[in-house]
């Protein structure tokens, strides 16, 4: 079985991520979450198996990526963080609501929970991103003259050069999502191609997280294939305003 300090680790960051649920007004069963940090964060195929005779230690290593792709996982995980069909209405401004979403503010705050040490605070998920991957000493040979006075301008600052991927042609992560639909066969050929448009201008434009997470980038797709199967029309009425406004950068 696993060490005894890392089971014990793994009891006390599900804690800190059921904690972190009551923060954010997200109700988690500790069973709850101990299967996802036992999966997801040390890659057990469950608690159980992590327990048993054989398993050994694993490390948890992630890219600045991993960390942005597992914030995704975890909403869409748990259902008190998982998109609503009102998330796709049109409000009297003709703005969707999803676009004052927090939904990836819960469950970024949710995870730094788990895997920090720090207190509890809104800002425990940038202060963590920051504390493993930038180098402020670096940085500020590169920004010179202005230096970030938090960690959400840290992680502004650095995230292109965090965030860059040499992709393949035709291997980006929204082609890759296409083709699984494609091979799926449950959607339509526009909803495939709006959903892959969607999917690549959030990357591209570099929109904000909450947008990043409903349009594809931070889960991989998993949110836009939910609300593409659930609620087609609404779905493609908002990707459409979304891309229009290229993400509310401009108005309707």
């Amino acid at each position: 079985m696993a060490s005894t300090d890392l089971i014990t680790r793994m009891k006390k960051q599900a804690s800190a991520l059921v904690a972190g649920g009551e923060y954010c007004l997200a109700k988690v069963r500790h069973t709850q979450a101990l299967e996802f940090i036992c999966r997801q964060v040390y890659g057990y195929p469950s608690w159980n198996v992590a327990c048993s005779a054989g398993s050994e230690d694993r490390i948890f290593e992630p890219s600045f990526c991993d960390c942005l792709h597992l914030v995704g996982t975890l909403a869409n995980t748990f259902p008190a963080l998982q998109v609503l069909e009102e998330d796709l209405t049109l409000s009297d401004t003709g703005y969707p609501w999803i676009m004052e979403s927090i939904r990836y503010r819960r469950a970024s705050i949710m995870l730094g929970a788990a895997l920090s040490e720090e207190e509890l605070s809104g800002d425990i998920w940038d202060e963590y991103l920051v504390s493993l991957f930038v180098d402020k000493e670096q940085m500020k040979k590169r920004i010179f003259g202005w230096e970030p006075e938090s960690a959400a301008e840290w992680l502004h600052a650095t995230s292109m050069s965090l965030e860059y991927k040499q992709y393949d042609i035709g291997d980006y992560p929204w082609d890759r999502w296409a083709k699984k639909e494609q091979h799926i066969g449950e959607l339509s050929k526009d909803l495939i191609s709006i959903g892959r448009e969607v999917y690549r201008e959030c990357y591209m434009h570099t929109w904000n997280r909450e947008l990043q997470l409903f349009c594809g980038y931070l889960d991989h797709g998993q949110t836009l294939s939910i609300i593409l199967r659930k609620w087609p029309a609404k779905a493609a009425a908002v990707i459409s305003v979304l891309m229009t406004t290229d993400g509310g950068a401009v108005s309707v």
